[in-house]
């Protein structure tokens, strides 16, 4: 980062305790005026020089003038830190909402910014939410940004954890949880938080594939999420090979048995020391009751220094396996199973089969 015209634009979530910690909280193990904003830590914590402006309100209207400060303050920086998210009151218990673009004026804060910065890598944006949020028509906005780092309820000790991983004092490793969706129309298709299923909508007439399944498009655009379960960047990179797997049981009565070990190999092709969650995901075989398409079955987190290889081992157990089948009985289903490993659920770099008998 550079030490002359350093910006932090934002409106009140750089500036405000409360919306890092979110509104299911107990007390704080300290009084919220002691709770660093990220405002605090990133002024205490950096010789550039830093131009604050709140830009946009969430809750409340927002001048025109606020956003034009916000821009002013942009195009004469050398970077640009624009914090964007919920307020409590537009994410919390009886807070729903009839659409996931950033509430307030935000979004017309966040394009106006990437409009006078120009430059992609010279902005990036810090989202502090408590759901997925979009960006507009067809999210184009987002190339125009150098990085986004979701943050969700960081806690009380947050702005730290963001400034650490702005810095490079702390190397990413964060993963999604749920796919993010394009627009609030794909929430419960494939961009869900669960897989699509075998059939149906989603794996129809022959489309081109995605994540190994076929996806009707929407008629205004495609069906594929923003950011797939499992994603997340880091500021290096890795490799995986040499996935094995075999049948340790086919005790189908003991669920608590390992049915499948799996292990690869993740090497760093990076330059930074960094952590990667190797995740293990399955197809079951065809059977006569449908059952989501590709499920994650196991995961490992793993710290790996530049240039070094690790062998992970992954478990799964009949009960990682079994399902209740049309008689309720709670079993694992004998056939072939496609195992995939990789650092998401869509970049599964490594694959194979194995059967249960």
């Amino acid at each position: 980062m550079g030490k002359c015209g350093h910006s932090l634009n934002s409106h009140s979530l750089c500036d405000a305790q409360r919306y890092l910690l979110g509104s299911y909280l107990s007390q704080p193990s300290l009084p919220i005026r002691y709770i660093d904003t990220l405002y605090d830590v990133v002024s205490n914590q950096t010789s550039a020089s830093i131009r604050y402006a709140a830009g946009a309100k969430i809750d409340t209207a927002t001048s025109e003038e606020m956003i034009e400060e916000a821009v002013d303050a942009a195009k004469s920086a050398d970077f640009v830190i624009l914090a964007v998210g919920d307020s409590l009151s537009s994410c919390g218990e009886w807070r729903d909402r009839d659409t996931l673009d950033l509430p307030g004026a935000q979004l017309q804060l966040l394009t106006a910014v990437a409009d006078a910065v120009g430059v992609p890598q010279k902005l990036v944006v810090v989202i502090i939410n408590g759901r997925p949020a979009t960006f507009g028509p067809k999210n184009k906005v987002l190339t125009k940004i150098g990085a986004v780092l979701v943050a969700w309820r960081p806690g009380q000790a947050g702005a730290q954890a963001i400034w650490n991983i702005m810095a490079a004092k702390t190397v990413p490793s964060g993963k999604l949880t749920q796919s993010w969706p394009r627009s609030v129309g794909q929430v419960g298709g494939p961009s869900s938080p669960w897989f699509g299923l075998r059939e149906g909508k989603w794996t129809a007439n022959g489309k081109p594939k995605y994540n190994g399944q076929n996806y009707d498009p929407y008629v205004d655009g495609p069906s594929t999420p923003l950011f797939p379960f499992g994603f997340g960047l880091s500021y290096t990179s890795f490799n995986y090979t040499n996935l094995t797997a075999r049948v340790i049981s086919s005790n189908h009565k003991n669920l608590s048995e390992v049915v499948i070990s799996a292990t690869v190999s993740v090497t760093n092709t990076g330059k930074m020391d960094g952590k990667e969650t190797i995740q293990l995901y399955i197809t079951d075989p065809v059977m006569n009751l449908i059952r989501y398409w590709k499920r994650l079955v196991g995961f490992k987190k793993v710290a790996i220094k530049s240039g070094s290889r690790a062998t992970v081992q992954i478990d799964v157990r009949g009960e990682d396996l079994a399902f209740y089948d049309e008689s309720m009985k709670f079993r694992v289903v004998p056939g072939e199973y496609l195992l995939a490993v990789g650092g998401s659920s869509v970049n599964t770099l490594v694959s194979c089969i194995l059967t249960i008998m």
